[in-house]
């Protein structure tokens, strides 16, 4: 038994020695700045996640202190729509990210910021994209999902 056990170590370690790569830091080569938030009226983003749903559309949050909003904005920075969470608070909003749910596209928005290390539960939100029909300048409300 115990050869047994000493090949099983053997075969093993060379997979968990070849797991590893060396970290390298390239320079990117083909990023370039796009566009500025500067005159969308969105004061501090705390992310930014491609739409599945609507090709060129990025959707963004704002960080704490600020209204439940999802923004959406184009390539450029211009200010496409913001839609408000009904039923959502935005404690310390961090991250907001698109993802599938069921047959549809979700965004999915991050409520986990605890820079004081005082929040015994944080919360994250998640609703179907919602349509830009009617943009830019669209407004409305979404219901995230329970």
């Amino acid at each position: 038994m115990h050869a047994l056990g000493l090949a099983l170590v053997l075969l093993l370690v060379p997979s968990l020695a070849g797991a590893q790569v060396r970290w390298e830091y390239r320079v990117p080569s083909e990023a370039r700045q796009t566009g500025s938030l500067a005159r969308a009226g969105i004061r501090e983003s705390s992310g930014l996640a491609a739409s599945r749903a609507h090709p060129g559309v990025l959707w963004t949050i704002e960080d704490s202190g600020n209204p439940a909003l999802v923004s959406a904005i184009d390539t450029a920075g211009r200010l496409l729509g913001r839609w408000r969470l009904r039923g959502a608070r935005n404690v310390d909003w961090e991250a907001v990210s698109v993802g599938p749910c069921g047959e549809h596209h979700c965004i999915y928005v991050g409520d986990t910021g605890d820079n004081a290390e005082r929040r015994r539960s944080v919360t994250i939100y998640r609703f179907r994209e919602p349509s830009l029909t009617g943009a830019p300048g669209r407004a409305g409300a979404i219901t995230p999902d329970r």
